[in-house]
């Protein structure tokens, strides 16, 4: 019964209408993706221009940012924005340029390399008005392993967490679209001062919420409990 009854008001809402209107994407470098598979599962490297090489347990690449830990990067700034009431879309580093300009924020995890199609993407995202935040890694090669000067200069160009968020009167003459976050900490504190504000807060950070809107000005509210129990929660909307 609950089943049923859901199903028909999603098709008396019109759901197909409805859509999140989300700030933020967050986008993992396809790069690690290829690379992550490659390591458990000791196969080929999914198109990274690395040889063709399988790799093993003793595999060393040398890279100051493995592949968990931009993952680990990325599960820790999610929580951080879930719990604060941010709503974000999700890609990868390969989303192209029409999907990225709809977003006021891109939030990318990346490492050492990046592959330089995605890293042109990122350049003209900024250069059209976005905000590009990056880390744990500061990219510097292409998918070839390989130094590149273009994506190098590009992401030395970023301004570090610390120095953006310093006090008024001590910060430095930074880029404000291109910006590093070695630790996702201040993730909710950054994305506040860049902008944007979460569309609400609740009381129960257990519960994950989504709010879609129509043409109309209708919103829906989607709430999902991940737990075995009933979980209970005060809501606010902004305005």
């Amino acid at each position: 019964e609950p089943v049923r009854r859901v199903l028909s008001f999603l098709r008396e809402s019109s759901l197909h209408q409805y859509e999140r209107q989300a700030d933020i994407i967050v986008l993992i470098d396809r790069g690690l993706e290829s690379l992550n598979a490659a390591l458990e599962h000791r196969r080929d490297t999914h198109g990274l221009a690395l040889g063709g090489e399988v790799f093993n347990e003793t595999v060393d690449l040398g890279l100051s940012r493995s592949p968990e830990t931009c993952s680990l990067w990325l599960h820790q700034a999610g929580e951080l924005m879930r719990e604060t009431g941010f709503d974000w879309d999700c890609g990868d580093s390969a989303t192209s340029l029409d999907r990225l300009a709809q977003y006021k924020i891109a939030i990318l995890a990346c490492g050492d390399f990046i592959y330089r199609e995605d890293a042109d993407a990122l350049r003209k995202f900024i250069a059209g008005g976005g905000t590009l935040v990056f880390g744990p890694g500061r990219p510097f090669m292409d998918q070839s392993l390989h130094r590149n000067l273009q994506i190098e200069s590009f992401f030395s160009g970023a301004a570090p967490l610390s120095d953006y968020l310093a006090p008024a009167g001590r910060q430095q003459a930074i880029s404000l679209s291109l910006i590093q976050m070695e630790s996702p900490h201040e993730v909710a504190r950054l994305i506040k001062t860049l902008g944007v504000s979460p569309r609400f807060t609740r009381s129960n950070t257990n519960l994950d919420m989504s709010v879609f809107n129509n043409r109309e000005g209708r919103s829906l509210l989607f709430v999902a409990n991940s737990s075995e129990r009933p979980q209970k929660s005060d809501i606010f909307f902004k305005g």
